[in-house]
């Protein structure tokens, strides 16, 4: 018996387990309206979940007395929510909606980031998530900042949250698919970007200045048909500036 041989032997659980996880997400993903949709990754025996209502009622109220201890902070945190509702990563639960089997209740919470150029406030918790997964991404909210004793409103993400347990896979999954579907059309860039791609960071390098700038294009290009968007590229050679 080789190595090798003994190798595959020893991790032959952990590979199928795998098929089975990319067997499953090949079978759901699909591309509608310029971005992806994939289903979460459910193991057999997570199949039922508790609510969480219980758990996330108490942090909201812990977070609310937090928050207005720094009302411009709060306001922030509201306005964040509105947007996502507004731009659709988050939605309204209406009443009258069919009651899910698997149902889950997230609790939030903010962290500012100061030394961040892009997002200082971050509510922890952009591909979309199928709408069958959508009920166990639901959160709470209060519906008046200013009266404590105000409604509670429920949401929903109808996006992959930050966060979550197979949030990195299925970015790393859809990326590979996104990957695969251009690289008849963007060959040079798709294969580089398979070699050097970890999670959603990218470390390659090229031979001048100039191509760096005609991969630097051909990636943004190619990732926005995907509904991605490439940013912070840092480069070594000073007159590269992007």
């Amino acid at each position: 018996m080789t190595i090798k041989s003994f190798s595959d032997i020893e991790s032959l659980g952990i590979l199928e387990q795998k098929d089975v996880v990319l067997n499953q997400f090949h079978q759901h993903v699909s591309f509608e309206s310029r971005r992806y949709i994939v289903s979460l990754s459910w193991r057999d025996h997570c199949l039922s979940l508790p609510t969480n209502y219980d758990l996330s009622l108490p942090r909201l109220k812990g977070l609310l007395k937090q928050l207005r201890r720094s009302p411009d902070l709060l306001k922030k945190y509201d306005s964040i929510i509105h947007q996502q509702l507004h731009e659709g990563i988050v939605v309204p639960v209406s009443d009258s909606e069919e009651p899910s089997s698997k149902l889950h209740y997230l609790p939030h919470h903010t962290i500012v980031r100061y030394y961040k150029t892009t997002t200082k406030l971050r509510i922890i918790d952009n591909t979309s998530i199928a709408k069958e997964d959508q009920d166990v991404l639901k959160f709470l909210w209060i519906k008046d900042l200013i009266n404590e004793k105000t409604e509670l409103i429920e949401c929903k993400f109808t996006c992959v949250v930050f966060g979550i347990t197979p949030c990195t896979y299925l970015l790393n999954a859809t990326i590979a698919e996104h990957l695969k579907c251009h690289a008849h059309t963007h060959c040079h860039v798709t294969e580089k970007k398979k070699q050097s791609i970890y999670v959603d960071d990218i470390v390659t390098g090229v031979n001048s200045t100039e191509e760096a700038l005609e991969f630097y294009k051909k990636s943004k290009d190619m990732f926005k048909l995907g509904g991605f968007n490439v940013r912070k590229f840092l480069r070594i050679a000073m007159k590269f500036r992007v």
